[in-house]
């Protein structure tokens, strides 16, 4: 007698082939396949591709709960020649005859209001990172969110936006094999899964009109309630549902919609050609154009932010479709991108990508300017420039709102000519308006801002401006032994070639103790030098058929002696004609902008090393 001394010893004796007890047996079994259905059998059967060695009771010891599942295994497979298992074929196991260890995956980076329901009746709460899924785990990416989920192997499944999906199954089989079901219930996936390193690992991606199995491959898969789309980008996948299975190369993608096969492979778009598209981003709303791609009907565009090493993040700070090839990019915080760029044909299979490296330098996002508005004129008087900040949270921007100091700069120049040269380059600060400086009539454009301490953002859109004299302003002071006064006209007849002016002297900036009160024609004035003492002067159109007098801006004139101790060019404004029309007080005089100073030089042996 021989006694057992091991595991191995103790295998039962595999039978000899035409022995009357395994003939008998095989008979048997495959007398009860007759009456078992196809379909239920395979419903929730693993699927193992067969190896160069395998046979029933090498795959028995390895995957199932004991050896007594064999004749089972060989009946369940329809198996003739127990010892000729051609390789590369597909044996079918009944998940319940398995040897299975719990595993899990590990939720990695996220973006947005991800959130996950664990299956341990607490229902739907915010995800964390590092958060382990179990087998009956759910996951949904509402809105713009999206989650990567990590295998212990390194392979990543990119959750997209609008996407859930149920974990069925996540376990070791037998001896390290993987095996992986993800029930995708709606939106999109994209998987980059490493070769499966153990004989027998298997992941698989169930929708309600198909499934997907791969070994180690990149592809994507998109899903409804009623289609499934699959794109192979390499290596090759099994692709199927109960009405056909075809096999999806590199480069290829099939439709399954629900009741129906899925369609024959077909190879997908070409990437989009992006010559010509612009890598940095200073405007305001970065619209990118790109040529049409032939047999698109859409596109998908992704952007992904890199680190400093210029690695992507895996998750995706944009995941947008277009109709057309062109689309305005969101607000989105300054950073170093990759651009996926691709094409969608008719049956909604996304093609092969375009990438490119961005880089998007759009914040502090640029205010929004408010008045004047449209192209109606304004006159010196009523003309105050006004915008309003721009809605920083919803564009990303970061730190406003804390100790970061928000400011403005704000640029006028000729309607003809650019801002090469400007007229005006002023600095305003949280009051959030200017006075317009000093200016004769005519057409002008202005544009402004924002700066988050040193840091400027994009220009708004570019305002145009045009400045009426609707009253007569003094544009001149002269002071010697005689008092010279020069103005300029309204434009409407008094003032303009000889019409009559209003002309008023004063001691104090209301106008109440007036020394001088006449009508004047043309355009100057010779007085006599008045005595020593602060004036103020002021032209005005003279009342018309009820119209009241209109004042121009008010100067003062201080006389000591024979100097005049303040030249035009400082003169302040103190009529009350200054207000703004909209009655929200008198706008800001905005000094001239000064750039920050550069930082100093860090000597090259004093430089921190890089990260």
């Amino acid at each position: 007698m021989i006694e057992a001394t091991d595991a191995a010893a103790a295998r039962p004796e595999r039978p000899r082939r035409g022995s009357v007890r395994w003939g008998s047996l095989v008979a048997l079994l495959g007398l009860a396949l007759l009456v078992d259905s196809a379909p239920a059998r395979a419903a929730d059967d693993y699927l193992y591709t067969l190896q160069p060695g395998d046979n029933p009771w090498n795959l028995s010891e390895r995957f199932l709960r004991d050896m007594s599942y064999w004749p089972r295994l060989v009946a369940h497979n329809r198996i003739a020649d127990d010892r000729r298992l051609p390789p590369g074929s597909t044996l079918r196991i009944p998940r319940d005859w398995l040897r299975l260890r719990a595993s899990a995956l590990q939720l990695g980076a996220f973006t947005g209001e991800v959130q996950v329901d664990l299956g341990d009746g607490q229902g739907w709460r915010s995800a964390e990172t590092g958060q382990r899924l179990a087998a009956g785990s759910r996951l949904r990416t509402p809105g713009g969110a999206s989650a990567a989920l990590q295998l212990a192997d390194g392979s990543r499944v990119l959750v997209l936006p609008d996407s859930e999906l149920h974990l069925r199954e996540a376990a070791e089989v037998g001896a390290g094999a993987l095996s992986l079901r993800i029930e995708l219930l709606r939106g999109r996936l994209e998987n980059a899964v490493h070769p499966m390193r153990a004989s027998g690992s298997r992941f698989e991606i169930q929708t309600p009109s198909a499934v997907t199995a791969v070994r180690g491959t990149e592809f994507r898969i998109a899903a409804d309630a009623r289609s499934t789309r699959s794109e192979v980008l390499d290596g090759a996948v099994s692709f199927g549902n109960a009405r056909g299975q075809l096999t999806l190369a590199q480069g290829t993608g099939s439709l399954a919609q629900a009741g129906l096969p899925p369609q024959p492979p077909r190879r997908l778009l070409a990437p989009p050609r992006l010559e010509g598209l612009a890598t940095h981003w200073q405007e305001a709303q970065p619209r990118l154009v790109w040529p049409a791609l032939r047999g698109a009907s859409a596109y998908r565009v992704q952007l992904a932010a890199l680190d400093a090493t210029d690695q992507a993040a895996v998750t995706l700070a944009l995941d947008a479709s277009a109709a057309e090839p062109r689309l305005h990019l969101p607000p989105l915080p300054d950073g170093r991108y990759r651009l996926r760029l691709r094409g969608v044909d008719s049956l909604g299979l996304e093609g092969l990508s375009a990438q490119q490296l961005l880089t998007i330098d759009t914040q502090p996002p640029p205010p929004l300017p408010q008045a004047p508005a449209g192209t109606q004129p304004v006159t010196p008087q009523a003309g105050t420039l006004r915008w309003r900040p721009a809605d920083t949270r919803a564009a990303g921007a970061e730190g406003v709102g804390s100790e970061r100091r928000l400011r403005y700069r704000l640029q006028i120049a000729a309607a003809d000519r650019g801002f090469a040269a400007p007229l005006a380059d002023l600095a305003g600060d949280d009051s959030l308006a200017c006075a317009l400086p000093v200016l004769p009539a005519g057409r002008y454009q202005w544009r402004v801002a924002s700066l988050l301490d040193d840091d400027q953002g994009p220009w708004s859109a570019v305002q145009h401006l045009q400045l009426v004299t609707a009253t007569p302003e003094l544009i001149g002071i002269e002071l010697d032994e005689r008092l010279r006064l020069r103005w300029q006209g309204d434009g409407e007849g008094p003032g303009e070639g000889g019409g009559p002016v209003r002309l008023q002297i004063a001691r104090d900036a209301g106008f109440t103790e007036v020394l001088l009160d006449e009508l004047r024609h043309g355009r100057q004035a010779d007085l006599p030098r008045p005595a020593a003492g602060r004036y103020h002067l002021r032209v005005g159109r003279p009342a018309l058929a009820g119209r009241p007098v209109g004042w121009g801006r008010a100067q003062s004139l201080e006389v000591h002696g024979l100097r005049l101790l303040d030249d035009h060019a400082a003169l302040v404004r103190a009529d009350l004609n200054a207000l703004p029309p909209t009655g929200a007080g008198p706008a800001p005089q905005c000094a001239a902008w000064a750039p920050a100073a550069p930082p100093p030089l860090v000597p090259a042996a004093a430089a921190p090393a890089p990260r």
